[in-house]
C-alpha cells in the first residue's frame, strides 16, 4: 500500500477508534470467531503456525491460540493491537502482536494458515492483486473474507 494510501486509511480508522465506544462498537467486529478457522483447523492433524491480518479486536487471532496455534496478530492500528492484546490477557493465550502494514510484513515469514477477514476490501483496486499474488507464493492455508 502506498504511502499517501496508508495514511488516508489510518485517518479514516482512527476516527473509528478515537470514538471509543468499545469494540462492540466497531463495524468489523464480531461475536463469534471466522468459521475458516474451524474448517481449517479440523483438516489438520496438529494446531501450526497462523497470522491474521488486520487482527482488529482479537476474536479470530484468540480464537487460534486457543485451539493450539502459534498466532500472530498483524494490524496497522495500534489500539486494534492493544484490544486484540487485552483479549489475549483475559483469555490466557499467548499471541505474538505487531503493529504493522501487512504489506510491510517481511516476504520470508511462512505460516501455515493466513486469515484475512477484514483487510482486503479495504485495499484500493489497483493493490488487491498484489497483494493476493504476495500472500499466495508462499502460504498453505489462505482465508480471504473482504
Amino acid at each position: 500500500m502506498g504511502q499517501k494510501t496508508e495514511k488516508q486509511e489510518k485517518i479514516k480508522f482512527e476516527k473509528f477508534y478515537a470514538a471509543d465506544k468499545g469494540k462492540e462498537a466497531l463495524a468489523w467486529h464480531h461475536q463469534k470467531p471466522n468459521r475458516f478457522i474451524a474448517s481449517v483447523h479440523e483438516s489438520r492433524s496438529e494446531p501450526g503456525t497462523a497470522i491474521d491480518l488486520g487482527c482488529g479486536s482479537g476474536v479470530d487471532t484468540v480464537a487460534m491460540a486457543k485451539l493450539g496455534w502459534t498466532v500472530t496478530g498483524l494490524d496497522f492500528m495500534e489500539k486494534a493491537v492493544v484490544m486484540s492484546k487485552e483479549m489475549a490477557e483475559q483469555e490466557g493465550v499467548s499471541v505474538d502482536y505487531h503493529c504493522a502494514n501487512a504489506f510491510d510484513w517481511p516476504e520470508d515469514t511462512q505460516y501455515d494458515f493466513v486469515l484475512d477477514s477484514g483487510l482486503l476490501h479495504n485495499l484500493p483496486r489497483e493493490e488487491i492483486a498484489k497483494y493476493k499474488k504476495k500472500l499466495l507464493q508462499q502460504r498453505k492455508n489462505l482465508a480471504l473474507k473482504g
